[in-house]
């Protein structure tokens, strides 16, 4: 005899018929329901078959899940059935899981009261399924992290039997950490990179500035200095010839001297524009250094200043305007000469070579500047010493010469700390000066 494939519909339909044979067997009505080929028989065979079939196949779909299934009896919470993924979740055989309370899978007993206690808020309010995160424990002691679906099977509106899914996240949190971790270094990137391109802006802007009140300064400094260069050399005319009092020679020599000023300061006005025939040639910058020392070198003895030098060795030379340069460092020398207390202190000048740029860095132990004016320093007509007669257009020229070298200033300064003034010049590939 062949079996027939019954669908799930039918057997349920095949069920009831049996139900109602077995009802008129009962009931004595035999006659009424046994023919002369023993239909009865052959269906109920066939219901046999179907029911075994659907339930090989129900179990195997059981243990097919990945997930581990559990079943506990309520409400002592006891184990009563497991399928087969509870020994690859948590190293048990599934013999060994029944009998066993519910506690057993949970990493500690905090742990399981926590989802004892979602449980009988769910059954409180009619819920159906709870879903809940937690630490688990494998039978050789490990902890993982894992989520469990629990859903309730009720007989005359009473929960009887919970089912649990466990499923490992021990990879799903990995991954979590992993993407935070890569969103935190993302972050930092970013802010890194704001950061350069917010600096970067504020040197085009500042490039920019120089430039406009660059042209504006030359052509002042070009109109002023002949009628200042006159005024110089009437005073000193009536300084040599005419008959002075000593007071009225004082007064004289006075305007003479800050006449003389008047003419550094628009000549610093002039080389802020710069609009300079000089070109560049390879130099050597520690010679360039020390002719800037020997020009300050008896100031730095009288102030007490001592001066370190630690030089690279095969220092290439730069395409540069020496005299240009050598303004830029005699300048940072006056600066820190300027900053020393009257007990002198020390000026570090190193110098190393950084793959195709050159840099100097000038180290002193002066009083250093607020965090406020760092940023202030290069502005034409900023000045921390205000007392002692600064314009505020060095450093502001300095960094145009660098600036027009295709070079970089680099400055680090803290009150009471010091400064540190670097300069960073392209070995090869300079610009035209």
């Amino acid at each position: 005899m062949k079996e027939q494939e019954i669908s799930y519909q039918e057997l349920q339909a095949e069920l009831a018929e049996v139900k109602a044979v077995i009802t008129a067997l009962r009931r004595g009505e035999v006659d009424a329901i046994i023919g002369k080929d023993n239909v009865l028989v052959v269906r109920l065979i066939e219901v046999e078959a179907a029911l075994r079939r659907e339930k090989d196949f129900l179990q195997k779909l059981y243990n097919a899940i990945a997930d581990a299934i559990i079943t506990v009896k309520l409400p002592g919470r006891i184990i009563e059935q497991v399928n087969n993924s509870v020994e690859r979740i948590f190293g048990y055989k599934p013999e060994e899981f029944l009998g066993k309370g519910g506690e057993i899978i949970y990493a500690n007993r905090e742990e399981y009261l926590r989802i004892s206690e979602k449980i009988k808020d769910a059954l409180e309010q009619g819920i159906d399924i709870v879903y809940s995160e937690h630490y688990f424990r494998k039978k050789n002691g490990d902890i993982f992290p894992g989520d469990i679906t629990i859903s309730f099977i009720k007989e005359n509106n009473r929960p009887v039997r919970a089912i649990g899914v466990v499923r490992d996240i021990t990879e799903r949190k990995r991954d979590e950490e992993e993407l935070q971790r890569y969103r935190g270094q993302l972050e930092e990137l970013v802010e890194e990179r704001t950061a350069e391109l917010k600096a970067a802006n504020e040197q085009l802007l500042h490039a920019e500035k120089l430039a406009i009140l660059g042209g504006l300064a030359a052509s002042i400094a070009h109109e002023f200095r002949s009628p200042v260069f006159g005024i110089q050399m009437v005073l000193q005319e009536i300084k040599e010839k005419a008959s002075l009092k000593k007071s009225e020679q004082k007064l004289i020599s006075l305007a003479i001297n800050e006449n003389h000023r008047m003419s550094k300061m628009l000549l610093n006005l002039k080389d802020l524009y710069r609009p300079s025939t000089d070109t560049s040639a390879p130099s050597d910058i520690h010679q360039i250094i020390e002719e800037a020392l020997e020009i300050y070198r008896k100031k730095l003895q009288i102030s007490k200043v001592k001066v370190v030098k630690n030089f690279a060795e095969n220092m290439p030379k730069v395409p540069i305007v020496a005299d240009h340069i050598k303004q830029v460092f005699l300048n940072f020398i006056i600066n820190a000469e300027e900053e020393m207390s009257a007990s002198g202190g020390f000026l570090t000048i190193q110098t190393r070579v950084l793959g195709e740029k050159v840099q100097i860095s000038l180290r002193d132990t002066g009083h250093g500047i607020a965090k406020d004016k760092l940023n202030k320093i290069f502005e034409p007509f900023f000045t921390t010493k205000l007392s002692k007669g600064g314009t505020g257009l060095g450093l502001a020229v300095s960094y145009g010469i660098i600036k027009n070298h295709g070079g970089n200033i680099l400055v680090e300064s803290a009150p009471n700390a010091g400064s540190i003034f670097t300069v960073e010049l392209p070995v090869t590939g300079a610009k035209e000066i």
